[in-house]
């Protein structure tokens, strides 16, 4: 079976966005307050759903609402869903640096 390419892509963006979350998280922190797990709250969920979702305000993407990018392919089918951070590395890094400081605000470490 040939491979599909536009699907190693997708998996290539969804291991992208992951590596990236986890360089928010500091091991050494954790480690440190003895904390082994993570979890967002919902608030927090919320909160960063609806700034992806203005990342994409005014972006080509956001006129492409039948597609991945936009949930087209989950279990629930459930459209609008964007599913990415398109707000650039520097602004991703900076809020994440900003919960960091904040001792990880919107987290429930244990």
């Amino acid at each position: 079976m040939p491979l599909d390419l536009a699907s190693l892509d997708s998996v290539r963006a969804a291991a992208g966005q992951i590596r990236s979350a986890c360089e928010g998280i500091d091991l050494a922190y954790m480690r440190e307050h003895g904390f082994e797990t993570i979890k967002t709250t919902s608030e927090a969920e919320e909160a960063w759903t609806e700034k992806c979702y203005q990342s994409a305000k005014g972006l080509l993407i956001d006129e492409m609402q039948d597609s991945w990018f936009f949930g087209s392919t989950n279990p629930e089918n459930i459209r609008g869903r964007f599913l990415l951070f398109a707000g650039g590395v520097p602004e991703y890094r900076r809020i994440f640096a900003e919960v960091a400081a904040k001792g990880y605000e919107g987290f429930e470490l244990h």
